[in-house]
């Protein structure tokens, strides 16, 4: 389960030592935890840099770095795996995943780049652990796919292009000759030919396609591409989902994350 080499950001390791995001990031500040590699995120001309760290080393060191994580004194229960246990822990991610979608683009719109990159990490690790643990109850025969639902997003990126002073674009590799091509950049070309580099924001739409699958009296979707619902019924367009639960469960956060991990381990026991 565990891989060669995990990158992630503050929030998977919070979420192994079950403590706060901000301890983390204090432990990184001091020098407790070493990260991997700096990452950029750009965005408008601008350069934002954050850590990312290897989680398999984090683990290596994991006696080390509790000496300096407080925790709250709470037991977390040890869920019986059982099919309606797994439901109700999936419903308490799914939404949980959907609030850090939420928290990464509110985020990303105020120029909090580097909550918006923790959102993303958290997010993904999130809807990884649900696709796994989807999978593995289809391969047990507890749910069923009922269909699939289509769902338009808009999708932002940026391409960069060289404008003059007159802000009319130009073909950079017309003007500079190949030796330049090796040392020039942003001031090079505004001081030898006022050009300069500017970030045009495109939209698209994306079209995604989701499965629905029923289990326990809940039901999920999974993302898949247009082959993979060629073979059941179109149940027709959503919009965005909502992060609010509609559902009372008695399983908290933490149980749930542990309870699906136990599932998808190969040597867990399952009741039925």
């Amino acid at each position: 389960m565990i891989e060669n080499e995990k990158l992630v950001t503050y929030e998977p390791i919070a979420e192994y030592f079950k403590c706060s995001t901000y301890q983390i990031k204090k432990l990184w500040q001091k020098g407790l935890i070493k990260e991997k590699k700096m990452k950029s995120f750009h965005d408008f001309g601008k350069t934002f840099k954050y850590p990312v760290f290897d989680l398999n080393e984090i683990i290596k060191n994991e006696n080390y770095i509790k000496n300096f994580i407080k925790t709250k004194k709470q037991k977390i229960r040890e869920l019986e795996i059982t099919p309606q246990n797994i439901a109700e822990s999936l419903y308490i991610i799914n939404k949980s995943a959907k609030k850090s979608r939420d928290s990464k683009q509110k985020n990303y719109d105020m120029g909090n780049y580097g909550i918006t990159a923790r959102c993303k990490d958290r997010e993904q690790y999130l809807y990884t652990l649900k696709d796994k643990v989807i999978k593995k109850i289809l391969d047990l025969n507890w749910g069923i796919i009922k269909g699939y639902h289509t769902q338009e997003r808009e999708y932002y990126y940026e391409t960069e292009i060289y404008v003059d002073e007159n802000d009319n674009e130009v073909d950079l590799y017309s003007i500079i000759d190949d030796e330049e091509e090796n040392y020039i950049d942003d001031e090079y070309l505004a001081n030898e030919y006022r050009i300069k580099v500017k970030y045009i924001t495109n939209i698209e739409i994306e079209i995604n396609y989701l499965l629905l699958i029923e289990f326990c009296n809940f039901t999920f979707h999974i993302p898949t591409d247009e082959k993979g619902v060629n073979n059941y019924d179109f149940l027709g367009k959503i919009d965005k989902i909502p992060a609010e639960k509609t559902v009372k469960t008695n399983i908290k956060y933490t149980e749930a994350v542990n309870l699906l991990e136990n599932f998808i381990s190969e040597d867990k026991k399952i009741a039925i």
